[in-house]
């Protein structure tokens, strides 16, 4: 009785996100992603054109997500890694929350973790991301991915 739709996600090959629903309740997985981002700086021509279409693809992603119940996202780095990571098809923790918030998620997992990060350090950049993005009783659970975790929906 699940329903499947996908969507295009930003990544260098073909990748979709999948949303799957049944029973009133739905989850949506990103596999590999990357934000979008413009690849011109403020004052170059192209601009605005393309922080337009930029845009669009992130209401469409925000709208395709609206008010899933649990939201996984690939969050390999931390906002200060990112910079040297921008172009690597991977997204940030922050940029996940970010998009829970926006979709109005009801819980987050965050996934695909930087594979050199031991156990302790994942947990300790999480810990800090929370912090940073002030994290609070009106988001939802943001809970990071472990290996054979199970949720029920």
């Amino acid at each position: 009785d699940a329903v499947v739709k996908s969507t295009l996600l930003n990544h260098p090959v073909t990748d979709f996100g999948y949303r799957v629903e049944c029973n009133g309740k739905s989850m949506f997985f990103t596999g590999d992603h990357e934000p979008w981002y413009n690849i011109y700086d403020r004052e170059d021509e192209g601009y605005e054109e393309f922080q337009a279409m930029i845009d669009e693809k992130q209401r469409h992603m925000d709208d395709f997500l609206r008010d899933v119940d649990v939201l996984i996202v690939d969050c390999s780095y931390t906002a200060a890694e990112y910079p040297q990571k921008k172009g690597l098809c991977h997204g940030t923790f922050a940029g996940a929350i970010a998009l829970a918030r926006r979709a109005g998620a009801k819980k987050l997992v965050c996934t695909h973790h930087e594979p050199t990060r031991s156990d302790d350090d994942l947990e300790r950049v999480f810990a800090e991301t929370l912090q940073q993005c002030e994290v609070g009783a009106g988001d939802p659970p943001i809970v990071l991915a472990l290996e054979g975790m199970e949720i029920e929906l």
